[in-house]
């Protein structure tokens, strides 16, 4: 397995891992500490650097690998709609 595989495959778990954990934070900002908050914008962070690094990853002389394409922008879109459950629940404890 060559090095950019590795690094591609190590990144994509990573992000997993972290999609994960931001899944399992926002059902946790039931309460709204914030030391949640402070986790969740840190999650929103590193998981958006991590798809900067695959989409650095692409090789756009090879065509990008549609695959590989498909999976950042997947991860992007999963990136935004937990940006925006989030924004939704602050806004309703805000309010509760």
């Amino acid at each position: 397995m060559s090095d950019q595989a590795k690094s591609w495959s190590s990144l994509r778990l990573q992000l997993i891992s972290l999609e994960s954990q931001t899944e399992s934070l926002l059902l946790e900002l039931v309460t709204s500490s914030d030391t949640l908050k402070e986790r969740a914008q840190d999650l929103f962070n590193k998981r958006s650097g991590m798809i900067h690094s695959l989409s650095c990853l692409l090789d756009p002389d090879y065509g990008g690998d549609t695959v590989k394409q498909y999976h950042v922008e997947r991860h992007i879109e999963v990136l935004e709609k937990h940006k925006k459950e989030y924004e939704k629940m602050n806004v309703s404890l805000q309010m509760a």
